[in-house]
Protein backbone atom coordinates (compact mmCIF):
# COMPACT_ATOMS: atom_id res chain seq x y z
CA UNK A 1 0.00 0.00 0.00
CA UNK A 2 2.76 2.27 1.08
CA UNK A 3 4.82 1.95 -2.29
CA UNK A 4 1.89 2.80 -4.41
CA UNK A 5 1.01 6.02 -2.68
CA UNK A 6 4.91 6.80 -2.16
CA UNK A 7 5.27 6.53 -6.27
CA UNK A 8 1.88 8.44 -6.78
CA UNK A 9 3.42 11.60 -4.22
CA UNK A 10 7.02 10.97 -6.58
CA UNK A 11 5.94 11.23 -9.60
CA UNK A 12 2.06 11.26 -10.05
CA UNK A 13 1.88 11.36 -13.76
CA UNK A 14 4.75 8.17 -14.84
CA UNK A 15 3.12 5.10 -13.32
CA UNK A 16 -0.69 5.72 -13.01
CA UNK A 17 -3.70 7.05 -14.93
CA UNK A 18 -5.44 10.56 -13.88
CA UNK A 19 -8.43 8.42 -12.30
CA UNK A 20 -6.07 5.68 -10.61
CA UNK A 21 -4.03 8.60 -9.14
CA UNK A 22 -6.71 10.35 -8.02
CA UNK A 23 -8.04 6.81 -6.32
CA UNK A 24 -5.42 6.12 -4.87
CA UNK A 25 -5.37 9.70 -3.00
CA UNK A 26 -8.65 9.56 -2.09
CA UNK A 27 -7.47 5.80 -0.47
CA UNK A 28 -4.06 7.35 1.09
CA UNK A 29 -6.44 9.65 3.18
CA UNK A 30 -9.59 7.25 3.64
CA UNK A 31 -7.02 4.14 4.48
CA UNK A 32 -6.31 5.13 7.82
CA UNK A 33 -9.91 6.30 9.18
CA UNK A 34 -11.32 2.85 8.05
CA UNK A 35 -8.50 1.07 9.72
CA UNK A 36 -9.63 3.35 12.69
CA UNK A 37 -13.52 2.62 12.74
CA UNK A 38 -12.09 -1.58 12.59
CA UNK A 39 -10.21 -1.53 15.21
CA UNK A 40 -12.89 0.77 17.40
CA UNK A 41 -15.70 -1.36 16.08
CA UNK A 42 -13.40 -4.44 17.27
CA UNK A 43 -13.07 -3.10 20.49
CA UNK A 44 -16.73 -2.36 21.09
CA UNK A 45 -17.91 -5.70 20.03
CA UNK A 46 -15.15 -7.30 22.90
CA UNK A 47 -16.41 -4.63 25.55
CA UNK A 48 -19.79 -5.65 24.69
CA UNK A 49 -18.85 -9.01 25.11
CA UNK A 50 -17.22 -8.91 28.12
CA UNK A 51 -20.53 -6.93 29.20
CA UNK A 52 -22.94 -9.93 29.06
CA UNK A 53 -23.23 -11.86 31.99
CA UNK A 54 -23.33 -15.58 32.17
CA UNK A 55 -27.12 -15.38 32.65
CA UNK A 56 -27.48 -13.11 29.68
CA UNK A 57 -25.20 -15.37 27.69
CA UNK A 58 -27.26 -18.87 28.67
CA UNK A 59 -30.92 -16.55 28.21
CA UNK A 60 -29.08 -15.36 24.32
CA UNK A 61 -28.16 -19.64 23.85
CA UNK A 62 -31.57 -20.42 25.02
CA UNK A 63 -33.11 -18.18 22.55
CA UNK A 64 -31.08 -19.34 19.37
CA UNK A 65 -31.64 -23.02 20.28
CA UNK A 66 -35.67 -22.13 20.40
CA UNK A 67 -35.23 -20.23 17.29
CA UNK A 68 -33.95 -23.62 15.59
CA UNK A 69 -36.15 -25.66 17.52
CA UNK A 70 -39.13 -23.55 16.20
CA UNK A 71 -37.94 -23.49 12.53
CA UNK A 72 -37.55 -27.10 12.24
CA UNK A 73 -40.90 -27.88 13.65
CA UNK A 74 -42.43 -24.79 10.65
CA UNK A 75 -41.06 -26.96 8.75
CA UNK A 76 -41.75 -29.75 9.59
CA UNK A 77 -45.40 -28.45 9.17
CA UNK A 78 -45.03 -26.96 5.92
CA UNK A 79 -44.15 -30.56 4.87
CA UNK A 80 -46.93 -31.99 6.52
CA UNK A 81 -49.05 -29.08 4.43
CA UNK A 82 -47.92 -29.37 1.20
CA UNK A 83 -48.56 -33.84 1.99
CA UNK A 84 -52.09 -32.55 3.34
CA UNK A 85 -53.15 -30.49 0.09
CA UNK A 86 -51.65 -33.47 -2.35
CA UNK A 87 -53.77 -35.52 -0.79
CA UNK A 88 -57.13 -33.37 -0.86
CA UNK A 89 -56.06 -32.73 -4.78
CA UNK A 90 -56.19 -36.71 -4.79
CA UNK A 91 -58.93 -37.03 -3.12
CA UNK A 92 -60.63 -34.31 -5.34
CA UNK A 93 -59.37 -36.04 -8.47
CA UNK A 94 -61.10 -39.14 -7.06
CA UNK A 95 -64.52 -37.32 -6.42
CA UNK A 96 -64.92 -35.75 -9.72
CA UNK A 97 -64.11 -39.42 -11.53
CA UNK A 98 -66.55 -40.99 -9.07
CA UNK A 99 -69.00 -38.21 -9.96
CA UNK A 100 -68.19 -38.56 -13.98
CA UNK A 101 -68.70 -42.25 -13.62
CA UNK A 102 -72.42 -41.65 -11.97
CA UNK A 103 -73.05 -39.01 -14.50
CA UNK A 104 -72.39 -41.88 -17.15
CA UNK A 105 -74.59 -44.50 -15.63
CA UNK A 106 -77.38 -41.88 -14.87
CA UNK A 107 -77.02 -41.50 -18.89
CA UNK A 108 -77.03 -44.78 -19.98
CA UNK A 109 -79.68 -45.81 -17.38
CA UNK A 110 -81.92 -43.50 -18.80
CA UNK A 111 -81.19 -44.20 -22.47
CA UNK A 112 -81.50 -47.62 -22.20
CA UNK A 113 -85.27 -46.47 -20.18
CA UNK A 114 -86.99 -44.76 -22.77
Amino acid sequence: MHGPIAALSDNPSSLYTDEQAKHLLRLKYAFPVMVKKWRDLARAKSSYQELLTEEDRKKLDDCTKSKARLKVKYENKEEQGRELEELLQDIRTRQKEIMDERHEGLKTLKNSCC
